[in-house]
C-alpha cells in the first residue's frame, strides 16, 4: 500500500501506533513497542525538565493520570503525565504528556466505559489492571493519580 505509511506519519507518534494497530497494520508486539519507545522518550523530556525547573529554585512536581478508555472493543488503561518545566522565557509552565501508557485491561466491555456510573469496569478485568506499572523505570517522582470522568478504582 504505497502512501499510507506516508499518511500516517503526519500524525503525533502516540497516534500512529494507535491508528496502525487498529488498522491491523501492526501487531500487537510492534504497538507495545512503539508505545514503549515512546514512553522512555516522554519519560526521559520530562525528567530533564523538571530536573531544569528545580535547578532554577522552583518547585518542581509531575502528576500521573490514569482511564479507562474504549478500544478495539476492550477497555483499556490509560495513563498520561502532567510535569513542570520552564517557557522559553525561563517562566514556570506546565506540559502534558498524553497516553504515556496505553495497556488493554480486558478485550471486552467497551461500551459500558461510556455510560453511567462512570466508574464502571467489567467483571473479568484483568487483575493486572489493577497494579500495573504505568511508567517506565526512569524519571521524575510522580504523585498517586488524579481521578478522572471514566476512570475505574
Amino acid at each position: 500500500m504505497p502512501g499510507v505509511f506516508a499518511f500516517a506519519d503526519t500524525y503525533p507518534p502516540r497516534l500512529q501506533a494507535l491508528a496502525l494497530y487498529e488498522a491491523n497494520w501492526i501487531n500487537s508486539t510492534e504497538f507495545h513497542a512503539r508505545m514503549d519507545k515512546r514512553a522512555v522518550s516522554l519519560v526521559q523530556s520530562a525528567h530533564a525538565d523538571t530536573s531544569a525547573v528545580a535547578q532554577a529554585g522552583q518547585p518542581a512536581s509531575a502528576q500521573l493520570e490514569a482511564s479507562l478508555v474504549p478500544f478495539r472493543g476492550g477497555q483499556w488503561l490509560m495513563a498520561s503525565m502532567t510535569y513542570s518545566c520552564l517557557d522559553e522565557n525561563s517562566r514556570m509552565a506546565q506540559r502534558k504528556a498524553h497516553c504515556l501508557r496505553f495497556l488493554q485491561a480486558d478485550s471486552t466491555g467497551a461500551g459500558i466505559i461510556q455510560q453511567p456510573p462512570w466508574v464502571s469496569n467489567t467483571t473479568n478485568m484483568h487483575p493486572i489492571a489493577h497494579s500495573v506499572r504505568l511508567a517506565p523505570p526512569a524519571g521524575p517522582p510522580i504523585s498517586r493519580h488524579k481521578r478522572t470522568q471514566g476512570e475505574a478504582s
